[in-house]
């Protein structure tokens, strides 16, 4: 099994914002890859909705329905501060 990617906000920000988003496509279609990122990810993508929305050219409930097919590709790990053990 290949070990996990982590995602960060930044590259989930670049793959909404991008219009031929190869990250978007990556995060939606690459099989065998198992993408993780922190649940503190929510807040930060909610604290710039409006320039995602501003960028994307979306309406509220484009957004959020891209945000669900990048999230179901997704696997959410909470708070680590510090731990040898795997994250998945």
């Amino acid at each position: 099994m290949n070990p996990p990617v982590v995602v960060d906000t930044n590259i989930l920000f670049a793959a909404l914002v991008g219009r031929q988003s190869r990250l978007r496509e990556i995060l939606l279609t690459e099989a065998g890859v198992r993408f993780c990122c922190p649940r503190f990810v929510f807040t930060e993508l909610f604290k710039h909705k409006e320039r995602i929305l501003t960028a994307t050219h979306l309406s509220e409930d484009e957004l959020l329905e891209a945000l669900n097919s990048l999230f179901a590709h997704i696997h959410f790990f909470g708070r680590i501060l510090h731990s040898n053990r795997p994250l998945v």
